[in-house]
């Protein structure tokens, strides 16, 4: 108790010293708190977000997969492989989303119709493949949905209804909604039917209950789709033997339920010719750049802080003890060991480090929000400027020119359909400090306190209390 008591009638007593080394630990302190915080605020606004949102996944064909066992430039077989694997049919999509991991499940479905001589692909769009290998036809898909839920453009805000209403969900008449820049190229009005072919001699006829325009970053297959209820394709295929490619979407609460879905797909037979991916999780690594460069910025100047901190009250503690040698001398004179002086010596640097650690968190507490906010809308905006500097680059065009660039994604009113938690970008924290912060801050200041204080523990054993008596120098 008296050793304790002696170092806080020293940190009094000698109050310059006192103070120089409680600036230094304070800035120390403050600065640890600061780059704990920012990590600590990345992990948590990475991991609220995934919270918070419904990861979408498909099963598609493993291309990369199928690729490999092939040698470099054999053409004929990579084709004749890719083009035997089929997609898989709404049967075995719905076998896999029979699963504890999946919370839902919706699909659509597309074929390939024909234009006619009264409706016609816009003059940009009539060159290219058509339905069943058709060399240099025009074509124009036909895509079906399950139900409303299941059309994710509408429901995310990239396609909205321009004029009139939706075709009824379940319907199985040829009721179809149409984009608005077709529809004027070929002077289509709302109600009229439109007729499309399945081949030379047999005709199809839709009839048109609304337009919808969309903000795709690929308007020419915009331009060029259709869509209905997947009734009715599915009606078309079987009537008119057509090719049904079946999309399956499968939506999971968390991170985790994607993954062990992926698992449990290849338990239940999934062929490595497919994968399970999902577009949302390739979009939010995407979006929590900035936050990852924030959290490495900040693990760096943690790095420099405690590295230049260790050096600095090691060297301080260092003169300090040389200036002491007398006090040494003393104490070891009046019968206290070197052990004991050593931990006074300790015992002082440890107070002035507590005050410095309550101070530095609580000025770190306040400020670590709008310091990590400020930080974080540096690295987006110069995120941003290095992506748009690359786009500019190779002159890729970010608005399509037949689509407003001023519109803005509506809600289909006629629908009333709740919409989908999406994967948002992060750009603002709204906590930075908590326990798990105080305690590593609090660790760093003990292991600097004990770093600094080696230097002084070798100084003291290495004195000899006579010769510090005898010269006083």
């Amino acid at each position: 108790m008296y050793i304790f008591k002696n170092a806080i009638r020293n940190v009094f007593r000698s109050k310059g010293r006192s103070i120089l080394i409680g600036i230094i630990l304070f800035v120390l302190m403050f600065s640890a708190c600061i780059g704990l915080s920012i990590h600590q605020a990345s992990i948590t606004s990475q991991n609220a977000s995934l919270e918070l949102t419904n990861i979408t996944g498909q099963i598609s064909q493993n291309r990369m997969n199928m690729m490999k066992d092939f040698e470099p430039g054999n053409k004929e077989d990579m084709k004749e492989k890719m083009d035997s694997i089929e997609s898989l049919s709404l049967d075995e999509l719905q076998k896999y989303a029979d699963s504890d991991y999946v919370s839902k499940f919706y699909y659509s479905a597309s074929l390939s119709l024909q234009a006619s001589d009264s409706f016609s692909l816009m003059e940009n769009q009539q060159q290219g493949p058509g339905p069943m290998g058709q060399e240099n036809s025009s074509s124009i898909t036909v895509t079906g949905y399950e139900n409303d839920e299941a059309m994710t453009d509408f429901t995310d805000g990239t396609s909205t209804i321009t004029e009139r209403n939706m075709f009824d969900e379940q319907t199985e008449e040829n009721q179809c909604i149409i984009p608005e820049d077709l529809a004027t190229y070929n002077g289509v009005s709302v109600g009229d039917t439109i007729t499309l072919k399945v081949d030379d001699s047999t005709t199809v006829n839709f009839v048109v209950t609304g337009f919808y325009s969309s903000t795709s970053s690929n308007p020419m297959n915009a331009s060029n789709t259709i869509y209905t209820s997947y009734n009715v394709v599915n009606n078309l295929s079987e009537t008119y033997d057509l090719d049904l490619n079946v999309n399956g979407t499968y939506v999971f609460n968390t991170v985790k339920d994607f993954n062990k879905f992926k698992k449990e797909c290849t338990k239940k037979g999934l062929s490595d010719s497919y994968t399970v991916t999902s577009s949302d999780l390739q979009s939010y690594q995407q979006s929590i750049v900035p936050l990852q460069n924030l959290s490495k910025f900040a693990t760096y100047f943690l790095i420099v802080v405690f590295v230049i901190g260790a050096i600095v009250l090691v060297v301080l503690n260092i003169f300090s003890i040389r200036e002491r040698k007398q006090e040494i001398g003393i104490l070891c004179a009046l019968g206290m060991n070197k052990t004991k002086i050593a931990l006074q010596f300790f015992s002082e640097t440890l107070f002035i480090a507590l005050f410095a650690f309550i101070v530095g968190s609580g000025l770190g507490a306040v400020t670590s929000v709008p310091i990590t906010n400020t930080l974080l809308e540096s690295q987006i905006s110069s995120t941003d400027s290095m992506n748009e500097t690359k786009k500019q680059n190779f002159s890729r065009q970010q608005t399509p020119p037949n689509n407003d660039s001023s519109q803005q994604p509506k809600t289909d009113e006629s629908n009333n359909q709740p919409q989908e938690k999406g994967l948002e970008k992060v750009t603002t924290v709204f906590e930075a400090m908590n326990f798990n912060v105080l305690l590593e801050v609090g660790a760093i200041a003990f292991v600097l306190v004990i770093i600094s204080n080696c230097a002084a523990l070798l100084c003291v054993m290495r004195y000899d209390p006579s010769s510090i008596l005898s010269n006083r120098d």
